[in-house]
């Protein structure tokens, strides 16, 4: 529901609250918490906010390079966009999608470049 508020209805206050509320709720569960706050971000950016959206992405982004290590951390971003573009060459949309799904949640700072 929250993210029809924050895409389609574009009601940006209301999807803040809801992704709050989940995020309050699934506290202890890190992957929802985890992607609340992600949407949480991602309201403070169509927002125009982008100072509090990059404070939360730097977050999750070091969260992500912590897990995975510096190094890999480069190298997977670069192979995110070359797979998703050979992807879309290949006309697979639905594995272009879902990998640009998970970079999004693994280095949500690339929304701000």
């Amino acid at each position: 529901m929250a993210e029809l508020y924050l895409h389609k209805l574009k009601d940006y206050d209301k999807a803040l609250r809801m992704y709050k509320s989940i995020l309050s709720y699934y506290s202890s569960r890190k992957d929802t918490a985890r992607l609340a706050r992600m949407r949480i971000g991602d309201v403070y950016r169509k927002k125009g906010e982008y100072d509090r959206a990059k404070k939360i992405y730097a977050q999750a982004e070091k969260e992500t390079i912590a897990k995975m290590g510096l190094k890999k951390a480069a190298m997977k971003q670069g192979i995110y966009a070359q797979t998703i573009a050979a992807y879309l060459e290949q006309n697979q949309l639905e594995a272009a999608l879902k990998k640009l799904k998970e970079w999004e949640i693994n280095f949500p700072l690339a929304k701000l470049s």
